[in-house]
C-alpha cells in the first residue's frame, strides 16, 4: 500500500470537513423542522421529540420515555400531560401491572404524521431513489455510525452534568 500524497491528504481533509459542516447544517434543518412541527401542533419541541419516541416504542411507560430522552420523571409527566391535553396521546392502564400507566399515540397523532411527516419522508425517499443499492447501504451505515456516535456523546454530556461532575 502506498503512502498518500499531500494532495490526497488535503482532499481527504477537505471532504471530512465538508461532511462535518453538512451534518451541522442538517442538524439545524432538523431542529427547524421540529420547531415548525411543534408550532403547528401547539406544543414545544421536546413534546414533539417525545411523541416521536412514543411512536417508535409503541405503548411505552413514562419511565421508558424518560430513559430514552434523559428527561426527569417530572419533566416527562409534564410532556405527557401537554400531549394528552392536545389530544396526541392517551394514557392506558398496563394490563401486566395495575400501578403502571402506558401511553399510546391517538388517531390525531396519526393524522399529524400523515400531514407533516409522511410528505417529508416521501420527499426524502424520492431523493434517495436515485441512489444505487450499494450507495443506500453506505448511507445506512453512515446514519447508523453517526447515530451511535451522537448517542454516546449525548450520554457523555449528561454524565458530565451529574452533581458530582458539574462544573458549576
Amino acid at each position: 500500500m502506498s503512502t498518500p500524497t499531500s494532495d490526497q491528504l488535503a482532499d481527504r481533509s477537505s471532504l471530512l470537513l465538508q461532511t462535518l459542516q453538512t451534518m451541522r447544517r442538517l442538524s439545524v434543518i432538523f431542529e427547524l423542522f421540529t420547531q415548525a412541527t411543534a408550532d403547528r401542533m401547539g406544543v414545544n419541541t421536546t413534546d414533539v421529540q417525545c411523541l416521536n419516541i412514543i411512536h417508535e416504542l409503541g405503548t411505552p411507560t413514562a419511565g421508558e420515555v424518560a430513559t430514552r430522552t434523559g428527561l426527569t420523571s417530572g419533566s416527562v409527566t409534564g410532556v405527557l400531560d401537554r400531549l394528552e391535553r392536545a389530544g396526541y396521546i392517551a394514557r392506558l392502564d398496563d394490563p401486566a401491572d395495575r400501578r403502571r400507566v402506558r401511553v399510546r399515540p391517538t388517531p390525531k397523532a396519526g393524522d399529524l404524521a400523515q400531514q407533516v411527516f409522511w410528505p417529508m419522508l416521501a420527499a426524502v425517499g424520492e431523493s434517495y431513489a436515485a441512489f444505487s443499492d450499494d450507495e443506500l447501504r453506505l448511507l445506512l451505515t453512515f446514519l447508523e455510525v453517526t447515530s451511535r456516535a451522537l448517542t454516546e456523546q449525548t450520554q457523555r454530556l449528561r454524565a458530565d452534568l451529574t452533581p458530582n461532575n458539574s462544573s458549576a
